[in-house]
């Protein structure tokens, strides 16, 4: 069952018209926590020998990320011929704190300042936000346009091998937030297709300037130390991110098929199929592509008898309304994750932000309700919400897998008739297919990893990119299975309707009052699209 729904995803991402890329399944690599995925990004700067690509909402500001920088600059000067590209969002990559702290423009200078045009940093501005709000003082307007949208990409690329995450480049992204990371080692194709991805967007983004740099420290340029974008057209700027994202040529169009093909005949190929959404340049092909995997685990046809599990991580939940009606209405077997208000990423935090937590706890028991309406909360084969929680650890994952809910044998069956085959001789790609049939259909065989959330904000206003893989390899089917336990069964709560009657879910009943006012309630309307 497993294989068909796998090759109905297939068939409805090449019709979205995206890239389909083979990878060596056995060099695709799921990593655990914070600490793994910082010394992994530390280890393949110190081996990287042509090119270091790093996409990132922005940089911290602490010993970590001077110790991530210093890599990559002492890299660069044991090898001239490495380049590393930097792509950050300009409001929050210019963005210093309120003491004064350096930003992430701040951390890179020294970079720029020994490499000079062997190392471009660079900070996009989403293409809604130029020109805009110009009459509010930059200290104020940069935090606003914050808000409105940025640039969310979280890729990173050290020669052929690619990170897939949606973690920053920050501290407690290093140290305790759990978010997803995949690993793609010896991935020429994705490699390139990921490095290209950045550089598209490079003439469109305002370059860390070395003039800038040598100003007086107190100058308005030095405070913001970027040089305006070569190229302002937003029309060359649509065409340079579809030419990445699509089947534009013959090359690709061949190298599409091949890949498909070999996926097809050896379960050690993966297929990878990377997503962009830039909502501002009409650009929706992470949506299009998303509702497609949850519109085919969703029904029961043919040729899928039996609806796919769905299990979803989010840590800010405000799934788009679009997916929300997909889970609600269909048939799957659904499973949510999300972190709890204390596994927020702004818990605690001052002024408006403060409340997000309680705001994201609303939208979740909204959402419960609806199921609820729908007989669709609960259950083996409803759908169900889990919350993170964890002490002194926030949450930050995302992404989906996918299941087939039918039975089947499981891993390690298989009998005399097995023990028979082992005594014959095939070849590699004979024993992959036969392991890969003998791999029960509870493993993922599809999962989606990148920095879209699933929710309004990712659909309709920052720029994101994920990539689907679709695997029959057991080795790797195992991994993501063992990655969705640890997410869904460790660290976690199942959530009813008496976890939102606790004193500290209360909103209210008071108006005022940032983190728990009834403004929250009042204002959500107007906010939630924000989220």
């Amino acid at each position: 069952m497993a294989k068909a729904f796998s090759s109905i995803c297939r068939e409805a991402l090449l019709r979205a018209g995206n890239r389909a890329i083979a990878v060596d399944a056995s060099k695709v690599s799921v990593l655990d926590s914070p600490t793994e995925f910082y010394e992994t990004l530390i280890g393949q700067i110190e081996r990287s020998r042509r090119r270091v690509t790093l996409a990132s909402l922005y940089l911290g500001t602490g010993e970590k990320e001077q110790r991530l920088v210093r890599a990559l600059d002492t890299r660069m000067a044991a090898l001239p011929e490495l380049r590393a590209t930097v792509l950050l969002d300009h409001n929050r990559g210019l963005r210093r704190g309120r003491g004064g702290e350096p930003s992430s423009a701040d951390m890179f200078a020294p970079l720029k300042r020994e490499h000079g045009a062997a190392a471009d940093v660079c900070f996009y501005l989403m293409p809604q936000l130029r020109d805009s709000l110009t009459f509010i003082p930059s200290k104020w307007r940069r935090g606003l346009m914050e808000g409105q949208a940025v640039q969310h990409l979280k890729a990173y690329v050290f020669d052929d091998t690619v990170v897939m995450s949606g973690a920053n480049l920050s501290d407690d992204y290093f140290t305790n937030r759990q978010d997803r990371y995949v690993v793609f080692e010896d991935a020429p194709e994705l490699a390139e297709h990921y490095h290209s991805l950045v550089r598209s967007l490079v003439p469109f983004s305002h370059e860390l300037s070395l003039d800038a740099l040598d100003a007086p420290k107190e100058s308005e340029v030095r405070r913001r130390p970027v040089a305006p974008p070569r190229v302002s057209d937003t029309v060359a700027e649509t065409s340079a991110l579809e030419s990445c994202l699509r089947r534009s040529d013959a090359r690709h169009e061949a190298s599409s098929a091949a890949a498909v093909v070999r996926a097809a005949d050896d379960p050690r190929t993966a297929l990878v199929f990377p997503t962009v959404q830039q909502p501002s340049l009409l650009l929706r092909n992470d949506e299009a592509v998303t509702a497609a995997l949850l519109r085919v685990a969703s029904e029961t046809t043919s040729d899928a008898p039996a609806a796919a599990h769905v299990d979803i991580s989010s840590g800010y939940l405000n799934l788009h309304s679009g997916y929300s009606d997909l889970l609600v209405n269909g048939q799957s077997a659904v499973r949510i994750l999300t972190a709890s208000p204390r596994a927020n990423g702004f818990y605690g935090a001052r002024g408006i932000a403060g409340a997000l937590p309680l705001a994201y706890s609303l939208i979740e028991q909204q959402f419960m309700k609806k199921c609820a309406r729908a007989a669709r909360y609960g259950g083996e084969s409803g759908v169900r919400l889990y919350e993170y929680t964890r002490p002194q650890w926030t949450f930050h994952g995302k992404g989906l897998w996918l299941s087939s809910t039918s039975s089947g044998s499981t891993s390690g069956s298989g009998g005399a008739e097995e023990e028979e085959e082992e005594e014959e001789e095939v070849d590699q790609a004979d024993q992959a297919k036969a392991e890969a049939e003998a791999v029960g259909d509870c493993l993922p065989f599809c999962t989606v990893v990148g920095s879209p959330n699933l929710g309004r904000r990712s659909v309709d206003r920052d720029l994101e990119s994920a990539v689907v893989l679709l695997t029959r390899h057991p080795g790797l089917q195992h991994a993501l299975a063992e990655e969705r336990r640890r997410l869904f069964e460790v660290h976690t709560e199942t959530i009813d309707d008496a976890v939102f009657e606790r004193p500290d879910r209360k909103i209210g009943p008071q108006i005022l009052g940032w983190a728990n006012g009834n403004w929250i309630r009042v204002a959500m309307p107007i906010l939630q699209p924000y989220f």
